[in-house]
């Protein structure tokens, strides 16, 4: 009697799993009605995961937004939408996943990117926003002097240096230098600045292999680190203490950190003052990473596609010697030569999910349920055929001049900072 019992509670617990986990969500959850991929999407996150472990999840994403179109159901719970009115309706309004959380700095300190509360985010973006302003970069001293103290004293010695060495170059790596020195300086001041660009690189420094045909790598293991924690939260008490002490900032000032630390400072109620210190910490760190990053990855592949054309090295070089303006607003060719660099090879290609809301939601015509994760890609938005013709194409006159739908389809930085059509979400 209690075999058949087991055996009965068993059949039933079975049946309940079978329905919960497998029936239910390729038959009966309104996501079912979106067209899926591969079956495995209706009943596991893991096959998603195993695409983008496999280094294949943003093809796979292409090849099926092509052909099913703007909503393609890529999990259980989660959906990828491909479309400029999915964006609005996406990143305009709704919260973000939990995924983000795990960005998080010196146990749980959030920061910008992290932070799960659109209010909290927002609030956070408009103490920062003045000081990332175009106008206000053209027209700074402090940029002026950090631009030509790590371009002109850091960048082009080294390259003279391995140049007149015939030396081939690590370029992803040595922009990840630049743009930490860069970002580093302008956080921090010049004086407090890290100087990885003019300390890596040389003969005479132990990271460099024998050979001097060999490409640049760094030995130092520190450098595969991108800026230990405990590196910033220095920097941030150093900054602090002179910002204290009202001592002088030096070359130039802490720009962000000034303004980040004496934001927080003022809060009422009064913030610890640890607090404050790993808060900032946690923003500057991320920012730097985020720049160190997206810095290399642009300059790196804007180098390879003008190393294999000589005819826009020409143009170039051309716009920039006939061109008398500090307004990089006034070189078309160099402005679209960037953005088509960033259209192929997006830094935040990666897909940034959003939640739907409690009361659920209704995108291309099909309800998306409370809680689903909802998620886009540049990657696949900027090779959509309709709005950039022969999208694998290197091509920067396509935006010379750029028409008002691609604009909208450009999302070079994600919801973050992208300048497209969700800009300042």
């Amino acid at each position: 009697m209690n075999f058949l019992l087991s055996l009965f509670v068993l059949a039933v617990l079975a049946s309940f799993f079978t329905y919960r986990l497998i029936i239910y969500p390729i038959f009966f959850s309104p996501l079912s009605k979106i067209p899926t991929p591969n079956f495995l999407c209706s009943i596991t996150e893991y096959f998603s995961h195993y695409l983008s472990w496999r280094e294949q999840e943003f093809d796979w994403l292409l090849k099926h937004h092509r052909q099913h179109g703007p909503l393609v159901r890529t999990g259980p719970t989660s959906v990828s939408i491909n479309s400029v009115e999915g964006l609005r309706q996406v990143y305009m309004s709704l919260e973000k996943h939990p995924f983000y959380a795990q960005f998080h700095n010196y146990n749980d300190i959030p920061n910008m990117f992290s932070t799960l509360d659109s209010q909290r985010h927002s609030a956070q973006k408009r103490i920062l926003s003045g000081i990332f302003a175009k106008s206000y970069l053209q027209r700074s001293d402090d940029i002026r002097s950090i631009s030509e103290e790590v371009f002109d004293k850091r960048l082009a010695p080294m390259l003279e240096h391995l140049a007149d060495a015939g030396r081939h170059v690590n370029v992803f790596e040595l922009f990840g230098f630049v743009a930490t020195d860069f970002y580093s300086a302008y956080a921090f001041g010049l004086d407090r600045s890290t100087q990885f660009t003019q300390n890596h690189g040389h003969e005479n420094r132990p990271y460099i292999t024998g050979d001097q045909q060999s490409i640049y790598e760094s030995k130092d293991p520190r450098d595969r680190v991108w800026f230990p924690e405990d590196e910033c939260l220095a920097l941030c008490k150093e900054t602090a203490k002179t910002i204290d002490e009202k001592q002088s900032p030096g070359t130039t000032s802490p720009i962000i950190f000034e303004k980040l630390y004496s934001h927080l400072s003022t809060q009422q109620p009064p913030l610890p003052k640890d607090l404050i210190l790993k808060t900032c910490a946690s923003e500057l760190r991320d920012q730097l990473i985020a720049t160190e990053e997206g810095l290399a990855i642009v300059l790196t592949y804007a180098l390879h596609h003008l190393s294999k054309s000589p005819t826009l090295q020409s143009r170039l070089r051309a716009e920039i010697k006939t061109t008398n303006t500090t307004d990089l607003d006034a070189l078309p060719f160099l402005n679209a030569l960037i953005t088509e660099t960033i259209r192929l090879h997006a830094p935040g290609a990666g897909r940034q999910p959003r939640l739907a809301p409690s009361q659920g939601m209704t995108l291309h015509d099909h309800y998306i349920p409370a809680g689903t994760s909802i998620s886009a890609s540049s990657y696949v938005l900027h090779r959509t055929s309709s709005v950039f013709p022969s999208p694998e194409t290197f091509n920067p006159d396509r935006w010379l001049p750029a028409t008002e739908e691609m604009k909208r389809w450009w999302w070079g930085f994600g919801s973050e900072v992208s300048c497209g059509s969700v800009q300042g979400v």
